[in-house]
């Protein structure tokens, strides 16, 4: 450490966070100001951070390519290093949205986003402890398809919060439009129950509905 120097001026590279400018020195003892080249974020490092590398740029993206915890008071742990309901829920709308692994699995998400403001982590989280619901004991997912039905945007106006319990019925009620074994054009709303009844797979016949099959039982989808 005793040969490590530091100028204003110099540029130097961390472990994961692109490069930064040495901008000023600080009130304190061999502290720094320093600007990120990426996101113009400016803070306050000792030398020895700046020197191991090891140096977080809050606004840079580092989940799936978009979210950044951005520069503010919520936390994504608690004290425990227990990861908060609120940034689980976070990452997961992102993963949903961006992720190609997960939307190979998944592919109703394929085509969906979250809005430019949800990816500052600070931002949703705002929204999400002034929204979730605190008067039971019921645990709430987050829900984009309420609001606005067939909506691919998660935003503070289109989505909200509902029970796991509400999530799938709701997703149940959903039309789907088939023709059958008999060239008869058929609209389903509760599609599991519909499918219990007459013998034929929930699984296979939502594949039909997405286009990822092309019958299932006689069964096709209808297109206008």
């Amino acid at each position: 450490m005793v040969n490590f120097k530091v100028e204003v001026g110099d540029t130097f590279e961390t472990k994961k966070n692109g490069s930064f400018d040495v901008i000023s020195e600080a009130k304190r003892n061999r502290h720094y100001l320093i600007k990120f080249k990426d996101t113009g974020y400016i803070k306050e490092v000792r030398v020895d951070f700046i020197k191991s590398g090891y140096i977080k740029d809050w606004l840079r993206p580092s989940r799936f390519g978009v979210g950044y915890i951005g520069l503010g008071t919520y936390a994504t742990f608690d004290r425990n290093g227990k990861a908060l309901q609120c940034s689980v829920i976070w990452k997961s709308m992102l993963e949903r949205c961006y992720c190609p692994k997960y939307q190979k699995k998944t592919p109703t998400y394929i085509g969906c986003t979250v809005t430019d403001k949800w990816h500052n982590y600070q931002n949703f989280a705002k929204w999400f402890y002034e929204n979730y619901p605190k008067d039971s004991e019921e645990i709430y997912q987050l829900d984009k398809d309420f609001k606005v039905k067939g909506n691919k945007l998660y935003s503070p106006e289109t989505c909200t919060f509902l029970t796991k319990f509400d999530n799938i019925r709701i997703s149940q009620e959903k039309d789907y439009i088939f023709v059958n074994p008999e060239g008869h054009i058929v609209r389903i709303t509760n599609l599991a129950e519909y499918c219990k009844e007459r013998n034929l797979t929930r699984e296979n016949m939502g594949k039909v509905h997405r286009g990822e099959r092309p019958h299932h039982k006689g069964w096709t989808k209808y297109y206008e």
